[in-house]
């Protein structure tokens, strides 16, 4: 990897967190990224206490007013579930085009909002997880027209249950063979990972 003092381009790392990414879970990505990587790094408290709407018009200023994609020569991205609902929601144009974009996707895991809000009530979900569960619960996201955000993207598929997703009961039965083909997971996939 280059070092900063060596390159003239300018790099970009931008890590969308899932809605379940507690400040530890954050604190140790940046951690991670903060001594592994010669890029500057962005994690984004993203505020998914507010509904979906409200995350994309807060993440929207934080590009353009704390990362200013234009100050980059490339910019690549790492988003999670709730990162890749995210970007899916943002208007066209609203998101720089990065030059590689991993995503994390799961089967298992995409069950979990509409099964705690089922669990324990719109109320209570909103309150342990905040009001985004509540617009994946409903699945709206999921019916916008996917689009490619990268140059070059790729999959990383979680094949495991979280320990919330067993709380709920997801079990194998519960997800469609063809949920697990790429081609669903992230059509414009160049390079898929299971883990």
């Amino acid at each position: 990897m280059p070092s900063k003092q060596f390159s003239s381009i300018r790099e970009a790392l931008i890590v969308l967190p899932g809605i379940m990414a507690n400040g530890r879970k954050k604190r140790h990505l940046r951690h991670y990224f903060a001594t592994h990587c010669d890029y500057d790094v962005y994690i984004p408290d993203l505020p998914y206490r507010r509904p979906l709407t409200g995350v994309v018009t807060w993440f929207t200023a934080y590009l353009a007013e704390v990362v200013k994609p234009e100050r980059y020569d490339k910019l690549y991205g790492i988003a999670y579930l709730g990162g890749r609902v995210l970007l899916r929601c943002m208007p066209p144009g609203g998101v720089p085009m990065f030059d590689c974009l991993v995503h994390f996707r799961g089967p298992y895991q995409e069950q979990v909002a509409s099964r705690l809000v089922r669990r324990v009530g719109a109320t209570m979900a909103a309150l342990f997880a905040g009001r985004t569960v509540l617009d994946l619960a409903d699945g709206w996201p999921g019916r916008i027209p996917s689009r490619p955000f990268a140059i070059h993207e790729a999959v990383i598929v979680e094949q495991g249950r979280s320990w919330l997703a067993r709380w709920l009961g997801v079990h194998t039965d519960d997800v469609a063979p063809e949920s697990w083909s790429t081609s669903n997971l992230l059509p414009n996939a160049e390079a898929e990972l299971r883990v």
